[in-house]
């Protein structure tokens, strides 16, 4: 990237030849804010972006400027690039292969989007696929996006960001030279110096113009802008949590600055350069109306060219939740900066002396940066805490998709042995021999941290409340990750079906998270329904079906409970069914209505058609033990079911919760 200064280079060599291979860096500042830690995961060197897929899988994808994608996978580099274009890359000073984004539906699509300098040296924006391997790309599926023509090789700004609102974001730099001397930056008939905000679904070709672009239908004013007044914008990045935008414009003479985009934007914001540099006129008495000024910056005396970074959201270090860290090129040194209503301060973290092309975010929500020659770091408040929510037995009980509302997934957590038992209720794909009838799946695997990895199964032949032979078969994986108590991202793959995806889910009964904290093993005397009886259970007479069941006790609202019972048709109605029933309780009997939902499709947001089919009561003897009883007048069918846990032990959050909710 830039070019070091020279007088930064022996003391930075000097404390390089103090460090080992995992290095601990500690703030010399006052320890009343955060203590900065700096753990290497990677030896790769020259890498000026790190991206995660936001597919479930964990992986930080690194972007080598001299035309590779390389990936992080469990604390391993991967030999094998995940793209490989260094044939048609140019990489040499400022230019080369300079960022990766990944569609926000990569999990299902298998898109990505890189900024790389062609041969020519213009830059180009492209369209990549993955291959049947996850960790490798199709090369040969490129399909250029966008192509914006460079002046001078300098100030080739660069990241691609997808927005909360599913565009893509690219920050242009001015197209180089010194002091914008071509005026670009002012200049709405051209994209250099410009944040630009584009549609890139496959469903329009290239791209498409956003309907609420500020500029869009304006005659010669380039349509694809959505704001203006930048010099060389390295670094961009969304706060996931706001979805505020933070730009970090590089500077000339003196001033290095934050420039801050709230999410309510309608865009056209006006920068400022080539008029002013930060918050000073770069001109003699220049007019500032109608310019937007940075919220933060530094001059010259404190490094020579800022590297924007991240907004920390995760939850290991409550002293930097919020906050945007960025740095400095030249210097090593680390802010942090704050907004607390209109008011934003900056504080200077520490003084690292690496030399900072980039930060990024892991999938997790942690945060690392790339020393240019030397790696990458983890960064962290002090000691190492891992981020996520490490599974307990709090994470058992029903879960769903909300855009595929009428189906969805119960979780059964046995901690002592870290098993997971997923059984996941939804319908036949589109392509189906028969399409939307009722499937319901199984899977189960073991976990560990934040993350399960599970065999899918299913399960046929059954049929409805008869103890017969089943046939259970493997049909795929299941990957299933907690960002906290009540949200996660599970991803499937089911080979044989060609289905591969992922998606977000929350839990059925917002607020049951509320024990999803470790505990131990209890003797249980009490047989009152409570949160602790949440998970799978069946009756031994007729396995291959069962009943997952959530409750969560509230005093206040009322104590609910919500059961997915998964079987079979009976002698006249063969295949996989599913009901569900949900109602309140009182002591240790549940009395609740049961409903059959149908007309949905796999992984597909449609509108199924709920109906109540009957009632059903459970009365619970202990921890492991309950009576159903059922009542389907429309099949007709009733009868009795003793059911017990399918995880013996899961018991151990079976008591009585007064006071620990």
């Amino acid at each position: 990237m830039m070019q070091v200064p020279a007088h930064f280079l022996p003391k930075r060599s000097f404390l390089i030849a103090l460090l080992a291979v995992c290095v601990l860096f500690s703030s010399d500042l006052p320890a009343e804010g955060p203590q900065l830690q700096f753990s290497k995961v990677s030896n790769r060197g020259g890498i000026v972006d790190i991206v995660n897929a936001g597919d479930g899988s964990g992986r930080l994808f690194l972007v080598e400027q001299l035309g590779r994608i390389l990936i992080l996978e469990n604390g391993e580099d991967i030999e094998t690039p995940f793209l490989n274009i260094r044939s048609i890359v140019l990489a040499q000073d400022e230019q080369g292969l300079l960022s990766l984004a990944f569609a926000p539906d990569f999990g299902s699509s298998g898109f990505f989007y890189v900024w790389y300098t062609g041969k020519g040296g213009g830059m180009i924006l492209a369209r990549y696929k993955i291959s049947e391997d996850p960790n490798i790309a199709d090369p040969q599926s490129r399909e250029v996006i966008l192509i914006a023509n460079q002046p001078f090789p300098n100030h080739n700004g660069g990241r691609l960001q997808f927005g909360p609102d599913g565009m893509l974001y690219l920050g242009l730099g001015d197209g180089g030279g010194s002091g914008d001397s071509q005026g670009n930056a002012q200049n709405l008939g051209t994209l250099l110096g410009k944040l630009i905000r584009i549609d890139v679904n496959p469903i329009h070709g290239t791209y498409d113009i956003p309907d609420d672009n500020p500029f869009k239908g304006s005659g010669t004013v380039r349509n694809e802008i959505w704001a203006l007044g930048l010099r060389n914008p390295w670094r961009i990045s969304f706060d996931s949590d706001t979805g505020d935008l933070f730009i970090a414009d590089v500077g000339q003479d003196s001033t290095e600055e934050v420039n801050f985009q709230a999410a309510n934007s309608t865009g056209s914001e006006n920068y400022g350069w080539n008029t002013m540099e930060g918050s000073k006129c770069s001109v003699n008495g220049c007019n500032m109306a109608g310019l937007i000024l940075p919220v933060s910056e530094y001059d010259h005396g404190l490094g020579c060219a800022i590297t924007g970074g991240e907004i920390y959201r995760g939850k290991a270090y409550p002293n930097l939740v919020g906050m945007y860290l960025y740095g400095d090129y030249c210097s090593g040194n680390i802010w942090g900066l704050s907004r607390n209503g209109n008011q934003w301060s900056t504080q200077l973290l520490i003084n690292s002396f690496f030399t900072i092309p980039t930060f990024g975010k892991g999938e997790d929500g942690s945060i690392y940066l790339s020393d240019i020659s030397n790696g990458i770091y983890l960064i962290s408040d002090g000691e190492v805490i891992p981020e996520g929510s490490q599974i307990n037995a709090g994470h058992a009980g029903a879960w769903f998709y909300p855009p595929t509302s009428g189906q969805g997934q119960f979780i059964d957590i046995e901690p002592e042995n870290q098993t997971m038992f997923l059984s996941w209720f939804t319908y036949t794909d589109a392509a189906s021999a028969n399409p939307t009838e009722q499937r319901w799946l199984t899977a189960l695997g073991n976990y560990s941290g934040d993350t399960a990895v599970l065999d899918l199964h299913e399960t046929l032949g059954g049929k409805f409340d008869d103890p017969q032979a089943v046939s259970t078969n493997k049909i795929g994986e299941v990957t299933v990750n907690f960002s906290d108590c009540e949200q996660g991202l599970m991803s499937y793959s089911i080979p044989a079906e060609n289905l591969h995806g992922s998606f977000p889910m929350q839990r059925v009964i917002s607020g049951s998270g509320n024990v999803c904290q470790a505990r131990s093993l209890i003797t249980v005397e009490a047989v009152d329904i409570n949160a602790g009886m949440d998970g799978s259970w069946f009756d031994t007479n007729t396995s291959g079906q069962g009943f997952f069941i959530d409750a969560h006790p509230d005093p206040e609202g009322g104590n609910t409970i919500f059961v997915s019972w998964f079987t079979y048709g009976n002698a006249t109605a063969s295949g996989q069914r599913w009901l569900t029933a949900l109602g309140s309780y009182a002591g240790s009997v549940a009395e609740i209505d049961v409903h059959e939902t149908t007309g949905g499709s796999f992984d597909d947001p449609q509108t199924p058609t709920t109906t109540k089919v009957g009632t059903m009561s459970i009365d619970f003897s202990d921890c492991s033990n309950a009576l159903l009883s059922y009542t389907l007048p429309a099949d007709p069918a009733a009868g009795e079911i003793a059911i017990t846990r399918v995880i013996a032990g899961a018991q151990a959050l079976c008591e009585e919760l007064d006071g620990s909710d």
